[in-house]
């Protein structure tokens, strides 16, 4: 099923492949790509970055949120997160990489 299509070369993106170990699993699983979906923040492309994702996600989710909002997660997303993680693709992206990462670079947030 095509769910959209890539703003960049126009290809169609399809909905991933689910599997459950029962109906009641599958429809809650459903249930989370679509919420998903709907507020932008679901990426399933193997190629995709934190700092391409995060760009995104800044743009579209927070779009609507109060100037102090903005400012804060302006902040957070383009002082720390992806100047220390944006290169990595989002299916690499391990707890390892955030936990060593923000250590490294003594980012804390508290």
């Amino acid at each position: 099923m095509v769910i959209g299509y890539d703003e960049e070369t126009g290809d169609r993106i399809y909905a991933p492949t689910i599997y459950a170990y029962s109906v009641p699993e599958l429809d809650r699983k459903k249930a989370e790509v679509l919420d998903a979906l709907e507020k932008g923040t679901y990426a399933n492309d193997k190629k995709e970055t934190i700092r391409s994702w995060a760009d995104k996600w800044f743009k579209t989710f927070k779009a609507s949120s109060g100037i102090k909002t903005k400012e804060m997660y302006n902040r957070l997303v383009y002082s720390h997160i992806i100047p220390t993680l944006g290169d990595i693709r989002l299916r690499d992206l391990k707890k390892s990489d955030i936990r060593f990462g923000f250590i490294k670079k003594r980012h804390f947030f508290y």
